[in-house]
């Protein structure tokens, strides 16, 4: 499996061959069909291993938010935003199968809102007066705030912005602020 996602990241999901991920992980083709079935099953299977550890890492965070909401945001958002440039074609992938299959029902998404839906209740209670639709609307805001940049660096690159960890840091404190800010 980690042959699968180390190419994908290397190469893209549209260069990624059966043959290669064989060979990176010095096996026969027979072997990597006979457990996977198909390059898409092989490619379904590497995308669900990722995206669970990256969900694993966000519910702890959350689990964490109420005790310290500003910092462990901050961690959340720079987490999502670090490991989308680290690692640029994995997170592609994951929004590629968004646009293959319904946006609603695919994996990202339906992962994403197992931390939404928790992160908007914490703000709830932090922030007097903020309502439901706001308080999931922050989420959305600052989860899509982050990923945009992740997804259209080269967009970025231009202008220099964002293109250092201290940058980006500077970015996702904004966006953490802006979540707990007084309703007006």
């Amino acid at each position: 499996m980690h042959a699968t996602i180390d190419l994908i990241e290397r190469v893209g999901l549209h260069k990624l061959t059966v043959r290669a991920v064989a060979e990176s992980a010095q096996v026969n083709v027979a072997a990597v069909n006979y457990h996977f079935g198909s390059k898409d099953k092989l490619i379904e299977v590497a995308l669900e291993t990722t995206l669970a550890n990256m969900l694993e890492d966000l519910e702890d965070q959350v689990s964490r938010l109420p005790g310290a909401p500003e910092p462990v945001l901050v961690e959340l958002l720079e987490y999502l935003m670090e490991g989308g440039m680290r690692f640029p074609n994995i997170t592609r992938a994951h929004v590629h199968e968004m646009f293959v299959s319904d946006a609603k029902s695919a994996p990202l998404p339906l992962s994403l809102a197992k931390i939404i839906v928790p992160m908007s209740r914490v703000l709830q209670d932090v922030v007097p007066g903020l309502e439901e639709e706001a308080a999931l609307n922050r989420c959305v805001r600052a989860i899509s705030s982050v990923f945009f940049p992740v997804f259209f660096n080269g967009f970025f690159l231009a202008s220099g912005a964002l293109r250092t960890p201290e940058a980006r840091r500077r970015y996702v404190d904004e966006l953490a602020s802006e979540m707990l800010a007084s309703v007006s």
